[in-house]
């Protein structure tokens, strides 16, 4: 599981661009090549630096050419769950998951690996860590990423389930009912605050 957390800087959202802001969420989720300046409303070209889903098919090449730095004793078949977490869920709109779910595709191409043998990328906010998390606990984080692949993998046949086929793995756990009062008052103050943002 990786984490981040990052902005879209207001001056490239004015662009109305859907080139400038891919380009910038790519650059902020796959592989940082460049800075922003920020006087200058401009980009400073830097070394490429893979982040994100880029990191995360880092990790698993590493794993399964049995490199992993972290770990040396992970077998290399071992069943590999990509999760990106981010932390403004504004973010995980329709479209952005199976743009990443493209990226970290061609990330794993890139590092050599056979992305068919591979589980795709799921994208959530920590939220759902959050609001879920009873669920996690008692029937593990497999159960419901083996949900979510098998919602993905049906052919869409009409609109809704095109638009289904491109759900974030938050819409998808939110058919799953949470109570608030489980939660402490921190985070019931903060949820209710993140649902007035939306």
């Amino acid at each position: 599981m990786h984490s981040k957390d990052i902005r879209i800087n207001a001056w490239i959202k004015e662009q109305r661009d859907y080139t400038i802001i891919e380009n910038e969420l790519r650059n902020k989720l796959v592989s940082k090549t460049y800075q922003l300046d920020y006087n200058n409303h401009s980009h400073r070209k830097i070394s490429p630096k893979r982040i994100g889903c880029g990191q995360i098919a880092g990790h698993v090449a590493n794993i399964r050419k049995n490199i992993f730095p972290w770990d040396s004793t992970l077998k290399t078949d071992l069943k590999v769950y990509p999760v990106l977490v981010v932390a403004d869920n504004r973010l995980l709109s329709l479209g952005l998951p199976r743009l990443l779910q493209s990226w970290y595709a061609e990330c794993l191409q890139n590092e050599g690996l056979d992305k068919s043998l591979e589980y795709p990328l799921i994208l959530m906010s920590p939220l759902t860590l959050i609001k879920y998390a009873s669920l996690f606990h008692k029937y593990g984080f497999e159960k419901y990423f083996n949900e979510y692949y098998k919602s993905l993998e049906s052919q869409p046949v009409d609109m809704i389930s095109t638009l289904n086929n491109q759900i974030s793995f938050d819409q998808y756990m939110s058919q799953y009912p949470f109570k608030l009062e489980t939660f402490g008052e921190e985070i019931i103050t903060e949820l209710m605050a993140d649902r007035d943002n939306q």
